[in-house]
């Protein structure tokens, strides 16, 4: 899949500028661009053919605020691209590309991330950077696998019960 006509040119007219290098100052956003980008409890960042990061919405910024540097940097601490960069795969792909991994936080607990990213392309069709969008899905998760701890929990009951079980559907 591809972004949409209208929101990948509405996404080159914002930023345009920065990522083909004519400029370094912060994009200048509309009200609703704005507000949309910072209403989002994802987080959202631009990022150039570099892998570096151009852009980054609210719930980014404060976590990881290094505009400029290499995504997997910043947000991984690596020093070369992250095994399975669902960027990179969108810019060999042209499409739409998906990803969930794992962190360990500063605490030391584990938390999951589903990473999506988009080509952004310039007004002639060539892929010049893309958009990343990462949503914490730790209570997902967690709840997944809390069903699947319950599920066998009662399984081992069922089958290490010394009597009789008969199971009714009614």
């Amino acid at each position: 899949e591809e972004l949409d006509g209208a929101i990948a040119d509405e996404l080159y007219a914002v930023f345009g500028q920065i990522i083909e290098g004519t400029s370094t100052e912060p994009p200048a956003l509309s009200p609703l661009v704005h507000a949309t980008l910072c209403a989002t409890k994802s987080g959202l960042s631009v990022i150039n053919r570099d892998f570096k990061v151009l852009y980054q919405n609210n719930e980014r910024s404060p976590r990881f605020g290094s505009i400029g540097e290499p995504c997997y940097h910043v947000y991984e601490g690596q020093e070369e691209v992250c095994q399975g960069c669902p960027v990179e795969q969108a810019f060999t792909s042209g499409k739409r590309e998906i990803s969930e991994r794992q962190h360990r936080t500063s605490t030391g607990e584990d938390a999951f991330w589903a990473t999506t990213a988009f080509p952004i392309r310039d007004k002639t069709g060539a892929i010049i950077a893309a958009v990343e969008i990462a949503t914490d899905t730790t209570e997902q998760h967690r709840s997944r696998q809390d069903a699947i701890n319950a599920r066998d929990t009662f399984r081992d009951l069922f089958f290490s019960a010394g009597d009789y079980v008969l199971v009714l559907d009614s």
